[in-house]
């Protein structure tokens, strides 16, 4: 089976660019993972990006060369494994504008997180297709205010996007007895900060989680491709309803 361990970023008001990522591994993958993950992540309990990066929670205390030195030893394991990467977002000033005095298109979109949770699992179930793929997939979301969006996502994905009829299933955990939400986590915040502006020279923890340039698949509606967003959504009000 291959596990889909998924998080979000940016769903606060006046964010830029709101995001979901997702690492994509086997299950025997994720065994060995996390036993490799929890001895380097000691004497941290549950990693939080955001906590790291603003040296707060269990980063209490820590200086910077202390963080970035734990950090730079952490984030290597995650590449040392056969797992791929997605993070799929939105840039939300951009999507505003363009949908500014369309409540139509509006009311087709959804919610912007619904939409991109759907996104995501969309995306790995056509990989999964690429790739000739017949495992079953499980979802595992972290436990958040979105679970019925989460849910509805996902039942329209099974029921759209699942070409191959394949087993996939949803549950929600937490970072806690499901350590791979933490590596889930990660790709959210440093993706996040990545779509703002893809053309920015990378920040060093991207880098380290995609050495090679081939495990991050990174995905984003912005200025220059919202047009092909506004159009995907044209084209599917205009379908007959069922």
């Amino acid at each position: 089976m291959l596990k889909a361990y998924m998080d979000e970023t940016g769903t606060h008001d006046k964010a830029p660019v709101l995001a979901v990522s997702a690492y994509v591994a086997k299950g025997s993958e994720w065994q060995d993972w996390t036993k490799k993950w929890n001895v380097a992540k000691r004497p941290i309990k549950i990693f939080h990006a955001s906590e790291c990066q603003a040296l707060k929670g269990e980063f209490d205390g820590w200086d910077t060369d202390r963080r970035n030195a734990f950090v730079q030893k952490l984030l290597g394991v995650i590449p040392g494994h056969l797992m791929i990467g997605i993070v799929v977002g939105i840039q939300m000033e951009d999507f505003t504008s363009a949908l500014s005095g369309r409540p139509d298109l509006l009311e087709v979109f959804g919610n912007p997180y619904q939409a991109c949770f759907g996104w995501t699992i969309g995306t790995i179930l056509e990989m999964a297709d690429n790739y000739r793929s017949t495992q079953k997939i499980e979802f595992i979301q972290e436990k958040n205010d979105y679970t019925k969006y989460c849910v509805e996502a996902f039942e329209y994905a099974k029921q759209h996007h699942n070409r191959k009829e394949r087993a996939i299933s949803l549950r929600f955990g937490d970072k806690a007895t499901d350590p791979p939400l933490q590596a889930a986590d990660i790709l959210a915040y440093e993706g996040g900060t990545f779509l703002r502006d893809p053309e920015s020279s990378r920040r060093r923890a991207w880098l380290a989680l995609d050495p090679d340039k081939k495990r991050l698949r990174a995905l984003r509606y912005g200025k220059d491709n919202m047009g092909q967003l506004i159009g995907k959504l044209e084209k599917y009000a205009m379908q007959p309803m069922q």
